[in-house]
């Protein structure tokens, strides 16, 4: 018994010229598909799908969100070098909404990823990260600012 499901549509009778092998996909609503919802549907095999009447330039933002997640990775979209004071890193955190930013040499997402950063919280704002023992040091064949 197949589980596919038409991707597309098609003269009823006919085969559809594309179709997903399991029928797990969003709606085309703009409420359900959210980057978000396409990358979890894409990691159990199925597809999302953009809203049409969204700006052109939204719809490309939520493209490039889908396509910048790697299964098993998670990608830095904060980036902190080891001098920045943990005050910072901090107020740093709270307006992206997350709890860990990425510690690169140089604070860009293609600097050489040197650890996982925080808050630091109960330490000295004052302190820089990599004095504060938020940063370690990554392996060999670490790839910059993409997995935490």
């Amino acid at each position: 018994m197949s589980l596919s499901a038409p991707l597309v549509r098609h003269p009823v009778g006919e085969e559809a010229p594309l179709r997903v092998a399991l029928p797990l996909c969003s709606a085309i609503m703009e409420a359900v598909s959210s980057p978000r919802m396409a990358i979890a549907l894409a990691q159990a095999g199925g597809i999302g799908f953009i809203h049409q009447n969204q700006p052109a330039g939204q719809q490309a933002e939520d493209v490039r969100g889908v396509k910048r997640n790697k299964a098993g990775f998670r990608h830095s979209e904060l980036n902190v070098r080891p001098d920045t004071p943990l005050g910072d890193v901090s107020a740093h955190l709270r307006a992206a909404d997350t709890d860990v930013a990425a510690v690169t040499s140089d604070g860009t997402a293609n600097g050489v990823f040197l650890g996982p950063g925080s808050s630091g919280a109960g330490r000295d704002a004052r302190r820089h990260v990599a004095t504060a023992g938020t940063a370690q040091a990554s392996g060999p064949g670490m790839s910059p600012a993409t997995c935490m």
